[in-house]
């Protein structure tokens, strides 16, 4: 899990920084903490706090199915 999450640091941080036109995936998400653009274009750091925190919950998530469908699951 640990290297899942750092590779996905690193590549988010490429991609924060990329201005390759290429696409490769497609997302649509809301960003309803803003009713109004941003004065200025800038990297909202807020709203990638908050993918991070997304990404967290499906590794929580993640983490918990592994460990219910470990062999070890119900021994304590």
């Amino acid at each position: 899990m640990k290297a899942i999450r750092e590779n996905y640091v690193f590549m988010r941080d490429n991609l924060v920084g990329s201005y390759e036109t290429k696409v490769w995936a497609s997302a649509r998400m809301i960003d309803f903490a803003h009713a109004f653009p941003a004065e200025e274009a800038t990297v909202d750091t807020n709203y990638l706090q908050g993918v991070d925190c997304l990404v967290k919950i499906f590794e929580d998530f993640l983490r918990d199915c592994e460990l219910e469908n470990s062999p070890k699951a119900g021994v304590p």
